[in-house]
C-alpha cells in the first residue's frame, strides 16, 4: 500500500496500541491477540500486481470528480481479484450510472445486494435504476423493501434515516421526479473516517463488544476497501459470535489478498480448532512458523489453543 497507509499505521501503533496496553509486536494488523492500530501495508498475494485497497480508494477518488472511466477501470481491477466484493460492486455500480448506462448499472446493483442483502445504498440505487429503466414492478420489490424494512425498525434502529432517505428516493423515480444526479453527497467518504471507524472498531473488540464493532468495520470497509486487516477481524468478530462460516469466508478472502497475513492465518487456526478441525489447525501453525523467521506472538498463540484442545 501507498505510503500514507505506512505513515498512519506507525501513528496509530504509537498512539492506539500504547494506549491500549497492547504490545507492539502485535500492534498492527491483528493476530496474537485482538491487537489494535491502522490497516497495516497489505501485502497483495504474489500473483496480483496491485493492491485493491489502494485501487478501491483510486476508484472513489474518481468518482467524486465525476472521472468516471477512470472509476470503472479502478472498480474492474478490484473486482477481478474479489468478484463476490460487494462494496466494490455498489461503487461500480455508480460509475456505471454516472456515465448514463443506468441499465448497466443494475446488474452491480444486483450483485451488491445479492452478497449483501441488507445493503441499504444498494437497494436505494436499485429502485432507482429500475424505475428509470422502464421496470416499475421491480423498482415496487424496492419500495416494498424499504417498507418492510421501516416497519421492523420502528424508527428507531440504526439504519432509520438511510431507510427513509432510500425509500423517499425511490418514490420520487418512480414518479418521474429523480433527476439521475451523477454526484452524491454519499460519496463524501474521506480516508480520515475509514481510519476513524477502524480504531474504533478495534477498541470495540478489545471490549467485547463484537457485534457493534462489525457495525464499525463494516464502515472501515465502505471507505478504506477490500484490505486484510479490516478484514481479518471481520472474520474475529464473526467468529466470535458463533458465525464460524461467515468468519471462515473473511479469513480467507483476507488471505487471498495477502496469504502471509500472521493474524489472518492465526485466527483460521483458532477457528479450525473451535470446530474441531484439528489437522487443518496443525497445518495453520506449521504456516506460521514457516512466516515466522524467530518465534512470533501468532505462532505461540497458536500452539497455545492447540495445547488446550488437547487436555
Amino acid at each position: 500500500m501507498g505510503n500514507n497507509y505506512k505513515k498512519l499505521t506507525t501513528i496509530a501503533i504509537l498512539v492506539t496500541g500504547l494506549s491500549l496496553g497492547i504490545h507492539p509486536a502485535i500492534a498492527a494488523g491483528g493476530g496474537g491477540s485482538s491487537g489494535s492500530g491502522m490497516p497495516s501495508a497489505s501485502g497483495s498475494a504474489p500473483a496480483i500486481n496491485f493492491d485493491p485497497a489502494t485501487e478501491y480508494r483510486a476508484g472513489i477518488d474518481s468518482l467524486q470528480a465525476g472521472k468516471f472511466r477512470d472509476a470503472e477501470r479502478s472498480f474492474a481491477k478490484v473486482l477481478s481479484v474479489l468478484p463476490k466484493d460487494a462494496n466494490t460492486n455498489h461503487l461500480m455500480g455508480l460509475a456505471k450510472k454516472g456515465r448514463g448506462k443506468t441499465k448497466a448499472s443494475r446488474r452491480y446493483f444486483e450483485k451488491a445486494i445479492k452478497y449483501k442483502p441488507d445493503f441499504v445504498d444498494a437497494h436505494k440505487e436499485l429502485g432507482r435504476a429500475y424505475a428509470l429503466t422502464g421496470k416499475p414492478e421491480k423498482a415496487q420489490e424496492e419500495l416494498t423493501w424499504f417498507e418492510n424494512k421501516l416497519s421492523e425498525c420502528a424508527q428507531t434502529c440504526a439504519q432509520a434515516d438511510a431507510l427513509t432517505q432510500g425509500s423517499a428516493a425511490v418514490t420520487r423515480a418512480m414518479a418521474g421526479e429523480d433527476n439521475q444526479e451523477k454526484k452524491s453527497g454519499a460519496l463524501a467518504l474521506p480516508t480520515q473516517q475509514g481510519d476513524n471507524a477502524y480504531l474504533k472498531a478495534i477498541r470495540l473488540i478489545n471490549e467485547k463488544r463484537y457485534d457493534e464493532a462489525l457495525l464499525d468495520l463494516e464502515k472501515a470497509a465502505r471507505i478504506i476497501g477490500p484490505h486484510p486487516d479490516i478484514l481479518n477481524y471481520q472474520g474475529f468478530g464473526n467468529r466470535k459470535l458463533g458465525r464460524f462460516n461467515i468468519a471462515k469466508r473473511y479469513y480467507m478472502t483476507a488471505l487471498r489478498l495477502n496469504p502471509d497475513h500472521l493474524g489472518a492465518n492465526e485466527y483460521l487456526g483458532e477457528l479450525y480448532i473451535e470446530t474441531g478441525e484439528l489437522k487443518k489447525a496443525k497445518r495453520q501453525l506449521a504456516k506460521i512458523g514457516r512466516l515466522c523467521t524467530f518465534a512470533c506472538a501468532e505462532e505461540e498463540e497458536l500452539k497455545r489453543w492447540l495445547l488446550a484442545s488437547a487436555q
